[in-house]
């Protein structure tokens, strides 16, 4: 069943799941925080393993600031015999009383796609990006932030942030905001590579976006999560000095000058010499969660969500403060 309302500043935009896709009622019963799963350790484990489907890949995941709501997506692997329209599928659950929602198909639209969205801190907006539909001025797909609103009714339709005096967006993926609003996205330039971004929020209105200087981009860098307070920011990239594989997760910390400090690898229990990439840190700060295709026995590149203690960080932290003295 659709549910869209009849105003069209009003559309929830969620379908239930397709049938292509997903057997919901196969979907297990789920209460508790984080989808009722057992806390992991130290060592990444993978997480909800029942969100995954066969023939789709892991994309990206967010959960809302209060832990009340889920947001998770995927897209076809590649040669996949899928009929999947346009290639993603972003779902939604939230738990009420303790009880968690099947997953339903969210930010639906017939010739838009939408990714990698993400709560802002206050939980009233979604970020996410999307290459919008065609039109005259823009013939060549290209992929902008967006956002929507929270109401009474569920969500607004997205609508495209209009950056002042500068990039719209343009090539920027994985949002990220912080608690002061502030957006940080990646971009890829003329080069190929991906740099991270910052846009300044000013009460829903976004400054020209600047590369963020220092140590963060010299080397490239994908997929940012910027923690609330801006201490710190995650993401990925292919430092091949620092890397033990493909794509590793690295963190930097601001130094007591306030400058961004030199990346650090989270290390071996959190990357492999295989994929690791798109971070997410739960808003209590408690858990850290990618994706990695670290378990992929078929060597097709098929990616999981998985999940892992975050204390480290606050470890990683302090030797990086104290080298920076």
């Amino acid at each position: 069943m659709k549910y869209i309302f009849a105003l069209p500043i009003l559309l929830l935009f969620v379908n239930s799941v397709s049938s292509a896709q997903s057997d919901a009622k196969g979907f297990p019963k789920l209460s508790g925080p984080y989808l009722g799963q057992k806390p992991p350790g130290k060592v990444p484990e993978i997480f909800a393993p029942f969100l995954e489907q066969e023939g789709f890949n892991c994309v990206s995941c967010s959960f809302s600031p209060d832990g009340k709501e889920f947001l998770y997506t995927l897209s076809p692997l590649r040669g996949s015999t899928s009929t999947a329209k346009k290639g993603i599928y972003n779902y939604y659950l939230k738990a009420r009383d303790g009880i968690w929602s099947k997953p339903e198909e969210f930010l639906s639209s017939q010739n838009i796609i939408f990714r990698y969205p993400s709560f802002t801190k206050d939980g009233k907006r979604l970020i996410l990006n999307s290459t919008g539909a065609e039109t005259k001025e823009y013939k060549i797909p290209r992929s902008a932030m967006w956002q929507s609103e929270r109401t009474e009714s569920g969500w607004s339709a997205p609508k495209e942030i209009i950056f002042g005096n500068g990039m719209n967006g343009v090539a920027a993926v994985y949002p990220s905001s912080a608690a002061n609003g502030n957006l940080f996205f990646a971009s890829f330039e003329k080069d190929n590579k991906s740099y991270i971004y910052m846009s300044k929020n000013d009460n829903g209105h976004y400054s020209a976006p600047e590369r963020l200087a220092g140590y963060i981009n010299i080397n490239s860098g994908n997929h940012p999560y910027i923690a609330p307070d801006e201490s710190y920011i995650i993401f990925d990239s292919e430092i091949e000095s620092n890397s033990s594989g493909k794509s590793d997760l690295f963190i930097s910390f601001r130094g007591n000058d306030d400058k961004w400090l030199k990346p650090v690898n989270l290390g071996e229990k959190t990357n492999t010499d295989l994929d690791e990439r798109r971070a997410f840190v739960s808003d209590d700060g408690k858990y850290l969660f990618f994706v990695s295709d670290r378990n992929d026995k078929t060597n097709s590149g098929i990616r999981n969500y998985y999940w892992v203690d975050a204390s480290f960080i606050e470890d990683l932290r302090k030797e990086a403060l104290k080298d920076n003295k």
